[in-house]
């Protein structure tokens, strides 16, 4: 942004750390990160929204009350901003810039490019890095909010997949991203039970194949799944050939070759069945089998009519069936 702005003044640009003054409001000093512009003479607070759910209609009406308390030019730093957005900023004279891409300083000077983010694409589904995210943050409901290196180090993910998983949690308006300085804080945007509710239909059966094998391997990381797991707690007993363990796909090459066997030589001779799946159920489980959720979805298409009478009672258990 520093960039940008030298690009446009030249290079007398300064920007500091700024401590609101007394008698600024709390929700102020904590919905806003604030730094200090100074070119030459000219002085402007940068005010950053650290809710990336804001609505216009607030923030405007937020830097308002900000700039009467203050008397500096009160500026809006964005993340992004919509055409329509744009134009209701510049029509009230709200200066504002969104790094790389717009700035307004009716004040400074004024520069603007059409470079608008597109509304978000939201698939009907999950990818497997923000489903087991969104499990994760269920079974550990951060109150106060996670730091987002530690969640990507929790789940064992990369900082992009974590950052792509966090932006679609965001998108479905399931979470808020705050950004305390270099530090971004993932929190709630709704009560667990309600958080649970709005997800779950986004969720799918972590399953991606089964396999079958002569024996599970020593070090493979795996829990108890399927019938197996549902009849661990259950009057439901399972069959030889259910699913016995589920592991995490990216594990599949710890499994020797010379231990997969196909299905019919496993019918013929015996052997273990292994479900294939899209994320790693050890993270979401510190018991023999995998979690609830994960093992509620990896049947939910079931046509045994057992096998539902027992997933209702975990429906039950998480508020996902509704009494009739």
């Amino acid at each position: 942004m520093i960039h940008d702005l030298e690009e446009l003044f030249g290079n007398d640009i300064q920007l500091t750390e700024y401590q609101f003054p007394a008698g600024i409001p709390n929700y102020i000093r904590l919905g806003y990160q604030a730094e200090k512009l100074s070119l030459n003479q000219k002085t402007g607070i940068l005010l950053k929204p650290l809710d990336s759910n804001w609505n216009l209609a607030s923030l405007k009406k937020q830097w308002r009350s900000i700039s009467e308390k203050l008397e500096i030019p009160c500026i809006l730093m964005l993340d992004h901003l919509t055409s329509a957005q744009r134009k209701s900023l510049i029509k009230d004279h709200i200066p504002f810039i969104v790094e790389s891409s717009q700035i307004y300083l009716p004040y400074w000077g004024i520069s603007l490019s059409e470079q608008f983010q597109r509304a978000p694409e939201i698939s009907q589904k999950m990818a497997s890095g923000t489903q087991l995210t969104f499990l994760y943050l269920y079974y550990n409901y951060p109150k106060d909010g996670i730091n987002l290196s530690k969640l990507a180090q929790c789940l064992g993910l990369s900082k992009a997949t974590i950052t792509r998983a966090i932006q679609d949690l965001t998108n479905r308006n399931l979470l808020q991203v705050q950004e305390n300085w270099k530090e971004k804080i993932i929190l709630p945007h709704m009560s667990r039970k309600e958080y649970l509710l709005k997800g779950y239909p986004s969720l799918s059966s972590p399953v991606t194949k089964t396999i079958y094998v002569k024996n599970l391997p020593e070090n493979l990381p795996a829990k108890i799944c399927g019938i197996k797991a549902l009849s661990m707690n259950t009057m439901l007993a399972s069959k030889d050939d259910d699913p016995g363990y589920a592991f995490y796909a990216k594990s599949a090459d710890e499994i020797p070759h010379g231990l997969l066997i196909t299905r019919q030589e496993y019918l013929d001779f015996g052997g273990t069945v292994l479900e294939k799946w899209k994320y790693n159920p050890a993270v979401l489980s510190n018991k023999q089998q995998v979690d609830d959720l994960s093992l509620l979805l990896s049947l939910d298409t079931s046509n045994d009519e057992r096998v539902q009478i027992e997933l209702d009672t975990i429906r039950k258990q998480y508020g996902l069936l509704t009494e009739v």
